[in-house]
């Protein structure tokens, strides 16, 4: 996009709430972050960006949500600015509506999810270099049918970047939550192939979900491509809270994919520990592991709420494992820095 029309995209922000009724919120980083490096030495470097969110509050039945980043590195003199969402949704009496740049989640799982077919969240090469995992948000139009207070029907597009009518990538999927288990289940058009999907969610004591998907193709008859496109993810959740209001949430994925053409790519594992304090004070550690390989992306983190409107944090990032592996090891990235939303 045009940095021109980025730029004045940001004075539209700022402005719009003086005259209208949306609220506007700004969230500014800042990290400094050492780069150890085993050959060439070691790197120091500051980067920082920030998000301009404009919410309209106005109106009950239509919300607009416009999301600008901009990015800058001390290496370098231009900074980035990129759109990161735009979003208009309409409520009518027995739809919904959704345009613009944004994300929807189908199936079950915060980074494996082989339900989400539509976006494709089963890519291993996702940085563990923020304290949550970021994925994508594209273009696309969405219209959800409510069947009930727990279920509905959606239907959705994607347009593709490449703005060719051959790429474009749809869906339609069913959910339901009124009972104890949740079913996602639907079927998307995408790369020339058919796609059915399906998700359970349900509480054994623990929140648990499963989500598998296939690829059927609409231009060839080999069946055992069928075969090597299907994916499976699972997901395990618990949270233990402590009487001094410490808690505790483990969770683990696993993404599988059986007849992967590469054998040491057929299993991965996504485990999370997270310690929060009363006091605002927070630990994590993430992990991206191959078992087949025994490489891995590791990432540890602390954060800490100081108070209202400002948080410090600190992270350490590696990959372990040799070459041809999954992960191979180039270097620790050591940050800290600050977040403060006003």
């Amino acid at each position: 996009m045009n940095k021109k029309v980025l730029i004045l995209i940001v004075i539209i922000l700022i402005s719009l709430p003086l005259f209208s009724a949306f609220n506007l919120s700004t969230e500014l980083s800042l990290m400094n972050t050492l780069t150890i490096k085993e050959s060439t030495g070691s790197d120091i470097a500051q980067s920082g960006n920030i998000l301009f969110g404009l919410n309209s509050t106005g109106y009950k039945n239509v919300k607009a949500d416009v999301g600008v980043n901009v990015g800058f590195y001390s290496l370098t003199t231009i900074p980035t600015i990129s759109l990161d969402r735009l979003t208009i949704k309409a409520r009518f009496p027995s739809f919904r509506v959704t345009l613009g740049k944004t994300r929807l989640d189908w199936g079950e799982g915060s980074l494996f999810n082989a339900g989400n077919v539509l976006f494709e969240d089963t890519a291993i090469d996702i940085p563990l270099l923020t304290t949550s995992p970021i994925l994508d948000r594209q273009w696309l139009g969405a219209i959800t049918i409510a069947l009930t207070s727990f279920s509905f029907f959606e239907g959705a597009l994607i347009i593709p970047e490449t703005e060719k009518l051959s790429d474009l990538k749809g869906g339609i999927r069913y959910y339901n939550s009124e009972g104890d288990v949740k079913v996602d289940a639907g079927l998307s058009i995408r790369n020339n192939a058919l796609t059915p999907h399906l998700s359970v969610l349900g509480n054994i004591g623990l929140d648990a979900s499963l989500s598998a998907s296939f690829d059927i193709p609409l231009t060839e008859d080999d069946p055992s491509s069928m075969k090597e496109s299907l994916s499976i993810s699972t997901s395990l959740f618990y949270v233990y809270s402590f009487l001094n209001q410490d808690s505790l949430s483990l969770t683990l994925e696993a993404l599988y994919t059986p007849f992967s053409l590469d054998a040491t790519n057929t299993l991965f594992l996504y485990p999370v520990v997270q310690y929060a304090l009363s006091n605002g004070l927070s630990f994590s550690m993430r992990s991206i592991i191959s078992p087949i390989d025994m490489s891995a992306s590791v990432s540890a983190s602390m954060g800490w709420n100081i108070f209202d409107g400002l948080q410090i944090s600190a992270l350490i990032n590696t990959e372990l494992g040799e070459s041809g592996d999954s992960f191979t090891y180039n270097d620790v990235k050591v940050s800290i820095g600050l977040t403060s939303l006003f």
